[in-house]
């Protein structure tokens, strides 16, 4: 029997200058150095569970709450959730819409960290991304082809990105 697929991450690239990304140092202006930190946290929360967005829900809302008790209220964590949607940290009708965080920079992330896996991209929920044109470089495609001995057999093959 095959293993599920694995949709998530262990591990996701963090640009040598996030500190200085204006978006994260308005949110570092707003709510200190641990404001910066619950980004990153929030990051690899995303590429940890489901690869590329979370629901920002009754489920993930208490680990935050519990994790940063000592430095932000619910209501404070709330409002850098709204801060970050404003700075376009994170997809504005996505979140208003279906309370889901993500991005096309963390979705350009992900298809990048998951180059060497098949995966249907284009079936994938809350996508917002054409996954084809992420860095312009080649891509995996999945393709079912028919053996002679009449079984299905999964192939891959490289897609050339003009």
């Amino acid at each position: 029997m095959a293993r599920p697929a694995k949709t998530n991450l262990d591990y996701f690239p963090l640009d040598v200058n996030f500190s200085q990304d204006p978006k994260i140092m308005a949110i570092s202006a707003e709510f200190g150095l641990p404001g910066e930190y619950f980004i990153l946290q929030l990051y690899s929360h995303i590429y940890r569970t489901k690869g590329y967005f979370i629901t920002w829900n009754k489920l993930n809302k208490p680990i935050f709450q519990r994790y940063f008790k000592d430095h932000f209220s619910a209501e404070q964590i709330d409002s850098i959730i709204e801060h970050a949607v404003e700075y376009e940290l994170f997809d504005r009708e996505l979140f208003e819409q279906h309370q889901v965080l993500t991005s096309t920079a963390i979705q350009s992330r992900y298809v990048t960290a998951t180059e060497q896996r098949v995966v249907d991209y284009d079936s994938l929920e809350y996508w917002l991304i054409d996954w084809k044109s992420v860095n312009g470089s080649k891509r995996r495609k999945s393709m079912k082809v028919n053996n002679p001995g009449n079984t299905t057999k999964e192939i891959i093959e490289k897609e050339s990105i003009e």
